[in-house]
């Protein structure tokens, strides 16, 4: 296994400790993790590498159906929210294109985020990851990419007018469990 490969997001522990947390809730036993090979067919079929957290979980579990959090999608399921949630983007982009959000207040993550801050014009080209559930799902935006290939993560719903956006998929699940500074002991990157 070359430095490049070896993982970063100690997804494993992470997904472990959740599963028990959420236990007493009946919550579904962790999916096993897709194959390399796998991974490697469906970035195939889909035109693009994935990002690194989220290829990760991918190969520690190909999917979750956790309580805390609305279902993610198997590898299989995945697909560009233009192909496979047309209605969304139309819905998005009513009247033609709208002004882009500018950066300074596009680039803002955290408590001092906004969500009406969104760039309508980035939806068709997200990738759809999260089951649509009672309004929400989770989307990956390749348009915006950190320097580690990461992708932004957007949790988008009906309990907020844009979407929530966060700086990777790791990111995302950290925050959305309550444990923003799980693994902070150097196994990956903040």
């Amino acid at each position: 296994m070359t430095s490049a490969d070896t993982p970063r997001y100690p997804w494993a522990a992470f997904l472990k400790t959740m599963a028990a947390r959420e236990h007493s809730l009946r919550t579904p036993p962790v999916p096993l993790g897709a194959a390399e090979e796998e991974i490697v067919r469906h970035e195939e079929r889909l035109g693009q590498r994935l990002p690194p957290s989220y290829r990760e979980f991918l190969a520690v579990a190909n999917g979750w159906k956790g309580i805390s959090l609305f279902p993610l999608l198997h590898l299989c399921q995945l697909g560009w929210t233009r192909d496979v949630d047309p209605e969304l983007c139309e819905s998005w982009a009513p009247g033609g294109p709208r002004p882009t959000v500018p950066d300074a207040q596009y680039f803002v993550y955290g408590p001092e985020q906004d969500c009406i801050h969104t760039r309508d014009e980035y939806i068709p080209d997200t990738l759809r990851i999260g089951r649509y559930v009672e309004g929400q799902t989770l989307m990956l935006n390749p348009h915006v990419v950190t320097p580690d290939g990461e992708w932004e993560a957007w949790d988008f719903s009906i309990d907020h007018p844009g979407a929530v956006r966060y700086r990777s998929f790791w990111e995302f699940m950290r925050h959305s469990f309550g444990v923003a500074n799980f693994g902070d002991a150097g196994t990956h990157p903040s």
